[in-house]
């Protein structure tokens, strides 16, 4: 992992001076770039020994100090270069592969992770199951009755899918927010013969988690195995599984 830091808010202080020696600190912030899939924004401080040599000033000693990184909200926290500070950048990377608001993995964990998540798919000798699931309608829900309705209802399609995953496949299944309100199904283990009974459990906890108000609110549903090797590719099933899911959507508006 390669961070490229800019350096900026440079201060200087002369804390100390007696003729022959002095104390000089050096505070600045170093942050990554806004880009960078984790932003970090720390402040450090240099404690510099100056010595006289002929009149000059030498630089004798310079002190690094720990830094602190600076959070959120402003506030700056004391850290031990080492483990502690390798722990917040595992937490940070894991915040940065997380919906907030679901608690599922994000599409930037899909991509970062492709080669290890493809390994895990391949990897169980059943033909591999990929679904693509969409909420009908859901720019409609969120401009009539807000976005926290909308949020809601994300949640809600969520925890259900979760839920249908523990129920309905045996060998299980991690369920990533791609976008939106799009959400993806895979499952090594997973077959055709599973998907009908995975739609049943979710269909029921989708309705019981939205309640009586949202009872009128339906997702759409595509399918792809992995079992041909000309699909064994995520990419080419979530393609696949995507394609049939807006199939489905189209028949869904036009009343069939």
């Amino acid at each position: 992992m390669v961070f490229w830091f800019t350096r900026h808010n440079q201060e200087y202080r002369l804390i100390y001076s007696d003729g022959e020696t002095a104390l000089v600190t050096c505070t600045y912030m170093l942050s990554t770039s806004e880009q960078d899939s984790i932003f970090l924004l720390i402040k450090q401080r240099l404690t510099m020994l100056f010595v006289s040599v002929d009149g000059e000033p030498r630089l004798k000693h310079i002190h690094v100090s720990d830094p602190h990184i600076i959070d959120e909200h402003g506030q700056d926290t004391l850290y031990n270069a080492g483990e502690e500070l390798k722990a917040y950048l595992a937490q940070a990377r894991e915040r940065s592969q997380r919906c907030a608001l679901t608690g599922l993995y994000n599409r930037n964990y899909y991509e970062k992770n492709y080669d290890s998540l493809l390994a895990w798919f391949n990897s169980s000798p059943q033909a591999g199951l990929v679904m693509f699931f969409d909420l009908n309608n859901f720019k409609v829900i969120n401009d009539s009755r807000g976005h926290s309705s909308g949020d809601f209802l994300l949640s809600a399609l969520a925890s259900a899918l979760q839920y249908a995953v523990s129920r309905a496949l045996p060998g299980g299944g991690s369920v990533v927010r791609f976008g939106g309100d799009e959400f993806v199904l895979l499952s090594p283990a997973g077959s055709l013969s599973h998907a009908g009974a995975f739609l049943r459990e979710l269909r029921l906890a989708f309705a019981r988690g939205c309640g009586p108000e949202y009872a009128d609110v339906s997702f759409s549903a595509g399918f792809a195995c992995g079992g041909h090797q000309r699909h064994r590719s995520l990419s080419e099933l979530i393609s696949v599984a995507d394609a049939r899911m807006l199939r489905c959507k189209r028949r869904l508006k036009a009343g069939r």
